[in-house]
């Protein structure tokens, strides 16, 4: 299988493979500054003002219309931080650091709330 290394400041933290028949592995750098009167105003209070964060993480198939998120590093970076990403053929892959997977049920109702909403929205413009 396809297999990310993943080193920060030339230490490998982990090897990251989906094991699945079909699957999506994804690295992630991101860096954000927001406007904290104008964020604080319309989200949250307890956001930083910057971030700097890398994510390695997945999607893995467990039959044709269910999947299970994947999670290796969730890491903030500071100015200076080296990452390398090494692609690499393996037959092992380490363990993600967390699992999760859609409740079915949870997802119906929000993908109904979300029709309904556009529903009203555009019905009197057609």
């Amino acid at each position: 299988m396809i297999c990310f290394e993943i080193f920060v400041n030339e230490k490998l933290i982990c090897t990251a493979g989906i094991e699945s028949k079909f699957g999506v592995l994804a690295s992630n750098l991101t860096w954000v500054r927001r406007d904290l009167d104008q964020f604080k105003a319309n989200v949250r209070n307890d956001v930083p003002e910057e971030e700097l964060n890398f994510d390695v993480s997945g999607q893995s198939s467990v039959t044709e219309h269910d999947y299970e998120m994947l999670d290796w590093v969730r890491q903030s970076l500071s100015p200076g931080d080296e990452i390398k990403i090494r692609i690499i053929e393996s037959t092992h892959a380490d363990e993600p650091s967390g699992r999760r997977r859609d409740d079915p049920d949870l997802v119906e109702k929000a993908q109904r709330r979300y029709y309904e909403k556009l529903k009203e929205k555009y019905e009197n413009h057609i």
